[in-house]
């Protein structure tokens, strides 16, 4: 069978995934935050607690960089351009292999009112879902609804 193999994502789906899909999926005042925080880290500087609470509680478990945040809008937009391209007949199905992952980020920090965010920021899945979901005169994909397969196997 043919295997696609996508290495790059356009700067279209970038612009899509920061200023219309994310803000969809995350609270403004959680983006701000995590962008306001991103920036404010030294050039030299690595594994920097990303996405710590407001009340200081938790969040170690999530570091990063200076880059953090673009990689993050880049698995969104991987995510986008890849329901783009399950919609559009180019694949059938697809796999997004991106970091940080997102399946634990929720609208403002952890999902469910977990103790961890499991280094997410951005929760890609969602955004693809979300996208797919809007109607295509919204500049989505239309579809009525859409099935996330998630699994998440940790050793140890």
């Amino acid at each position: 069978p043919n295997v696609l193999l996508v290495t790059q994502v356009e700067n279209p789906y970038l612009e899509i995934a920061e200023n219309v899909v994310i803000p969809k999926a995350h609270k403004l005042s959680y983006i701000k935050r995590l962008k306001t925080k991103i920036a404010s880290i030294q050039p030299n500087e690595t594994g920097v607690p990303l996405t710590d609470d407001s009340e200081g509680e938790g969040g170690e478990d999530t570091m990063g960089s200076r880059g953090s945040y673009t990689a993050a809008i880049v698995g969104v937009a991987a995510s986008i351009k890849a329901a783009d391209m399950v919609v559009g007949g180019q694949c059938v199905n697809v796999f997004c292999a991106v970091r940080p992952p997102g399946h634990h980020a929720g609208q403002e920090l952890r999902s469910m009112k977990a103790i961890s965010n499991g280094f997410c920021l951005f929760n890609s899945a969602a955004c693809a879902a979300l996208y797919a979901t809007t109607p295509r005169s919204q500049g989505g994909l239309g579809l009525r609804r859409v099935c996330i397969i998630d699994f998440d196997v940790h050793h140890g």
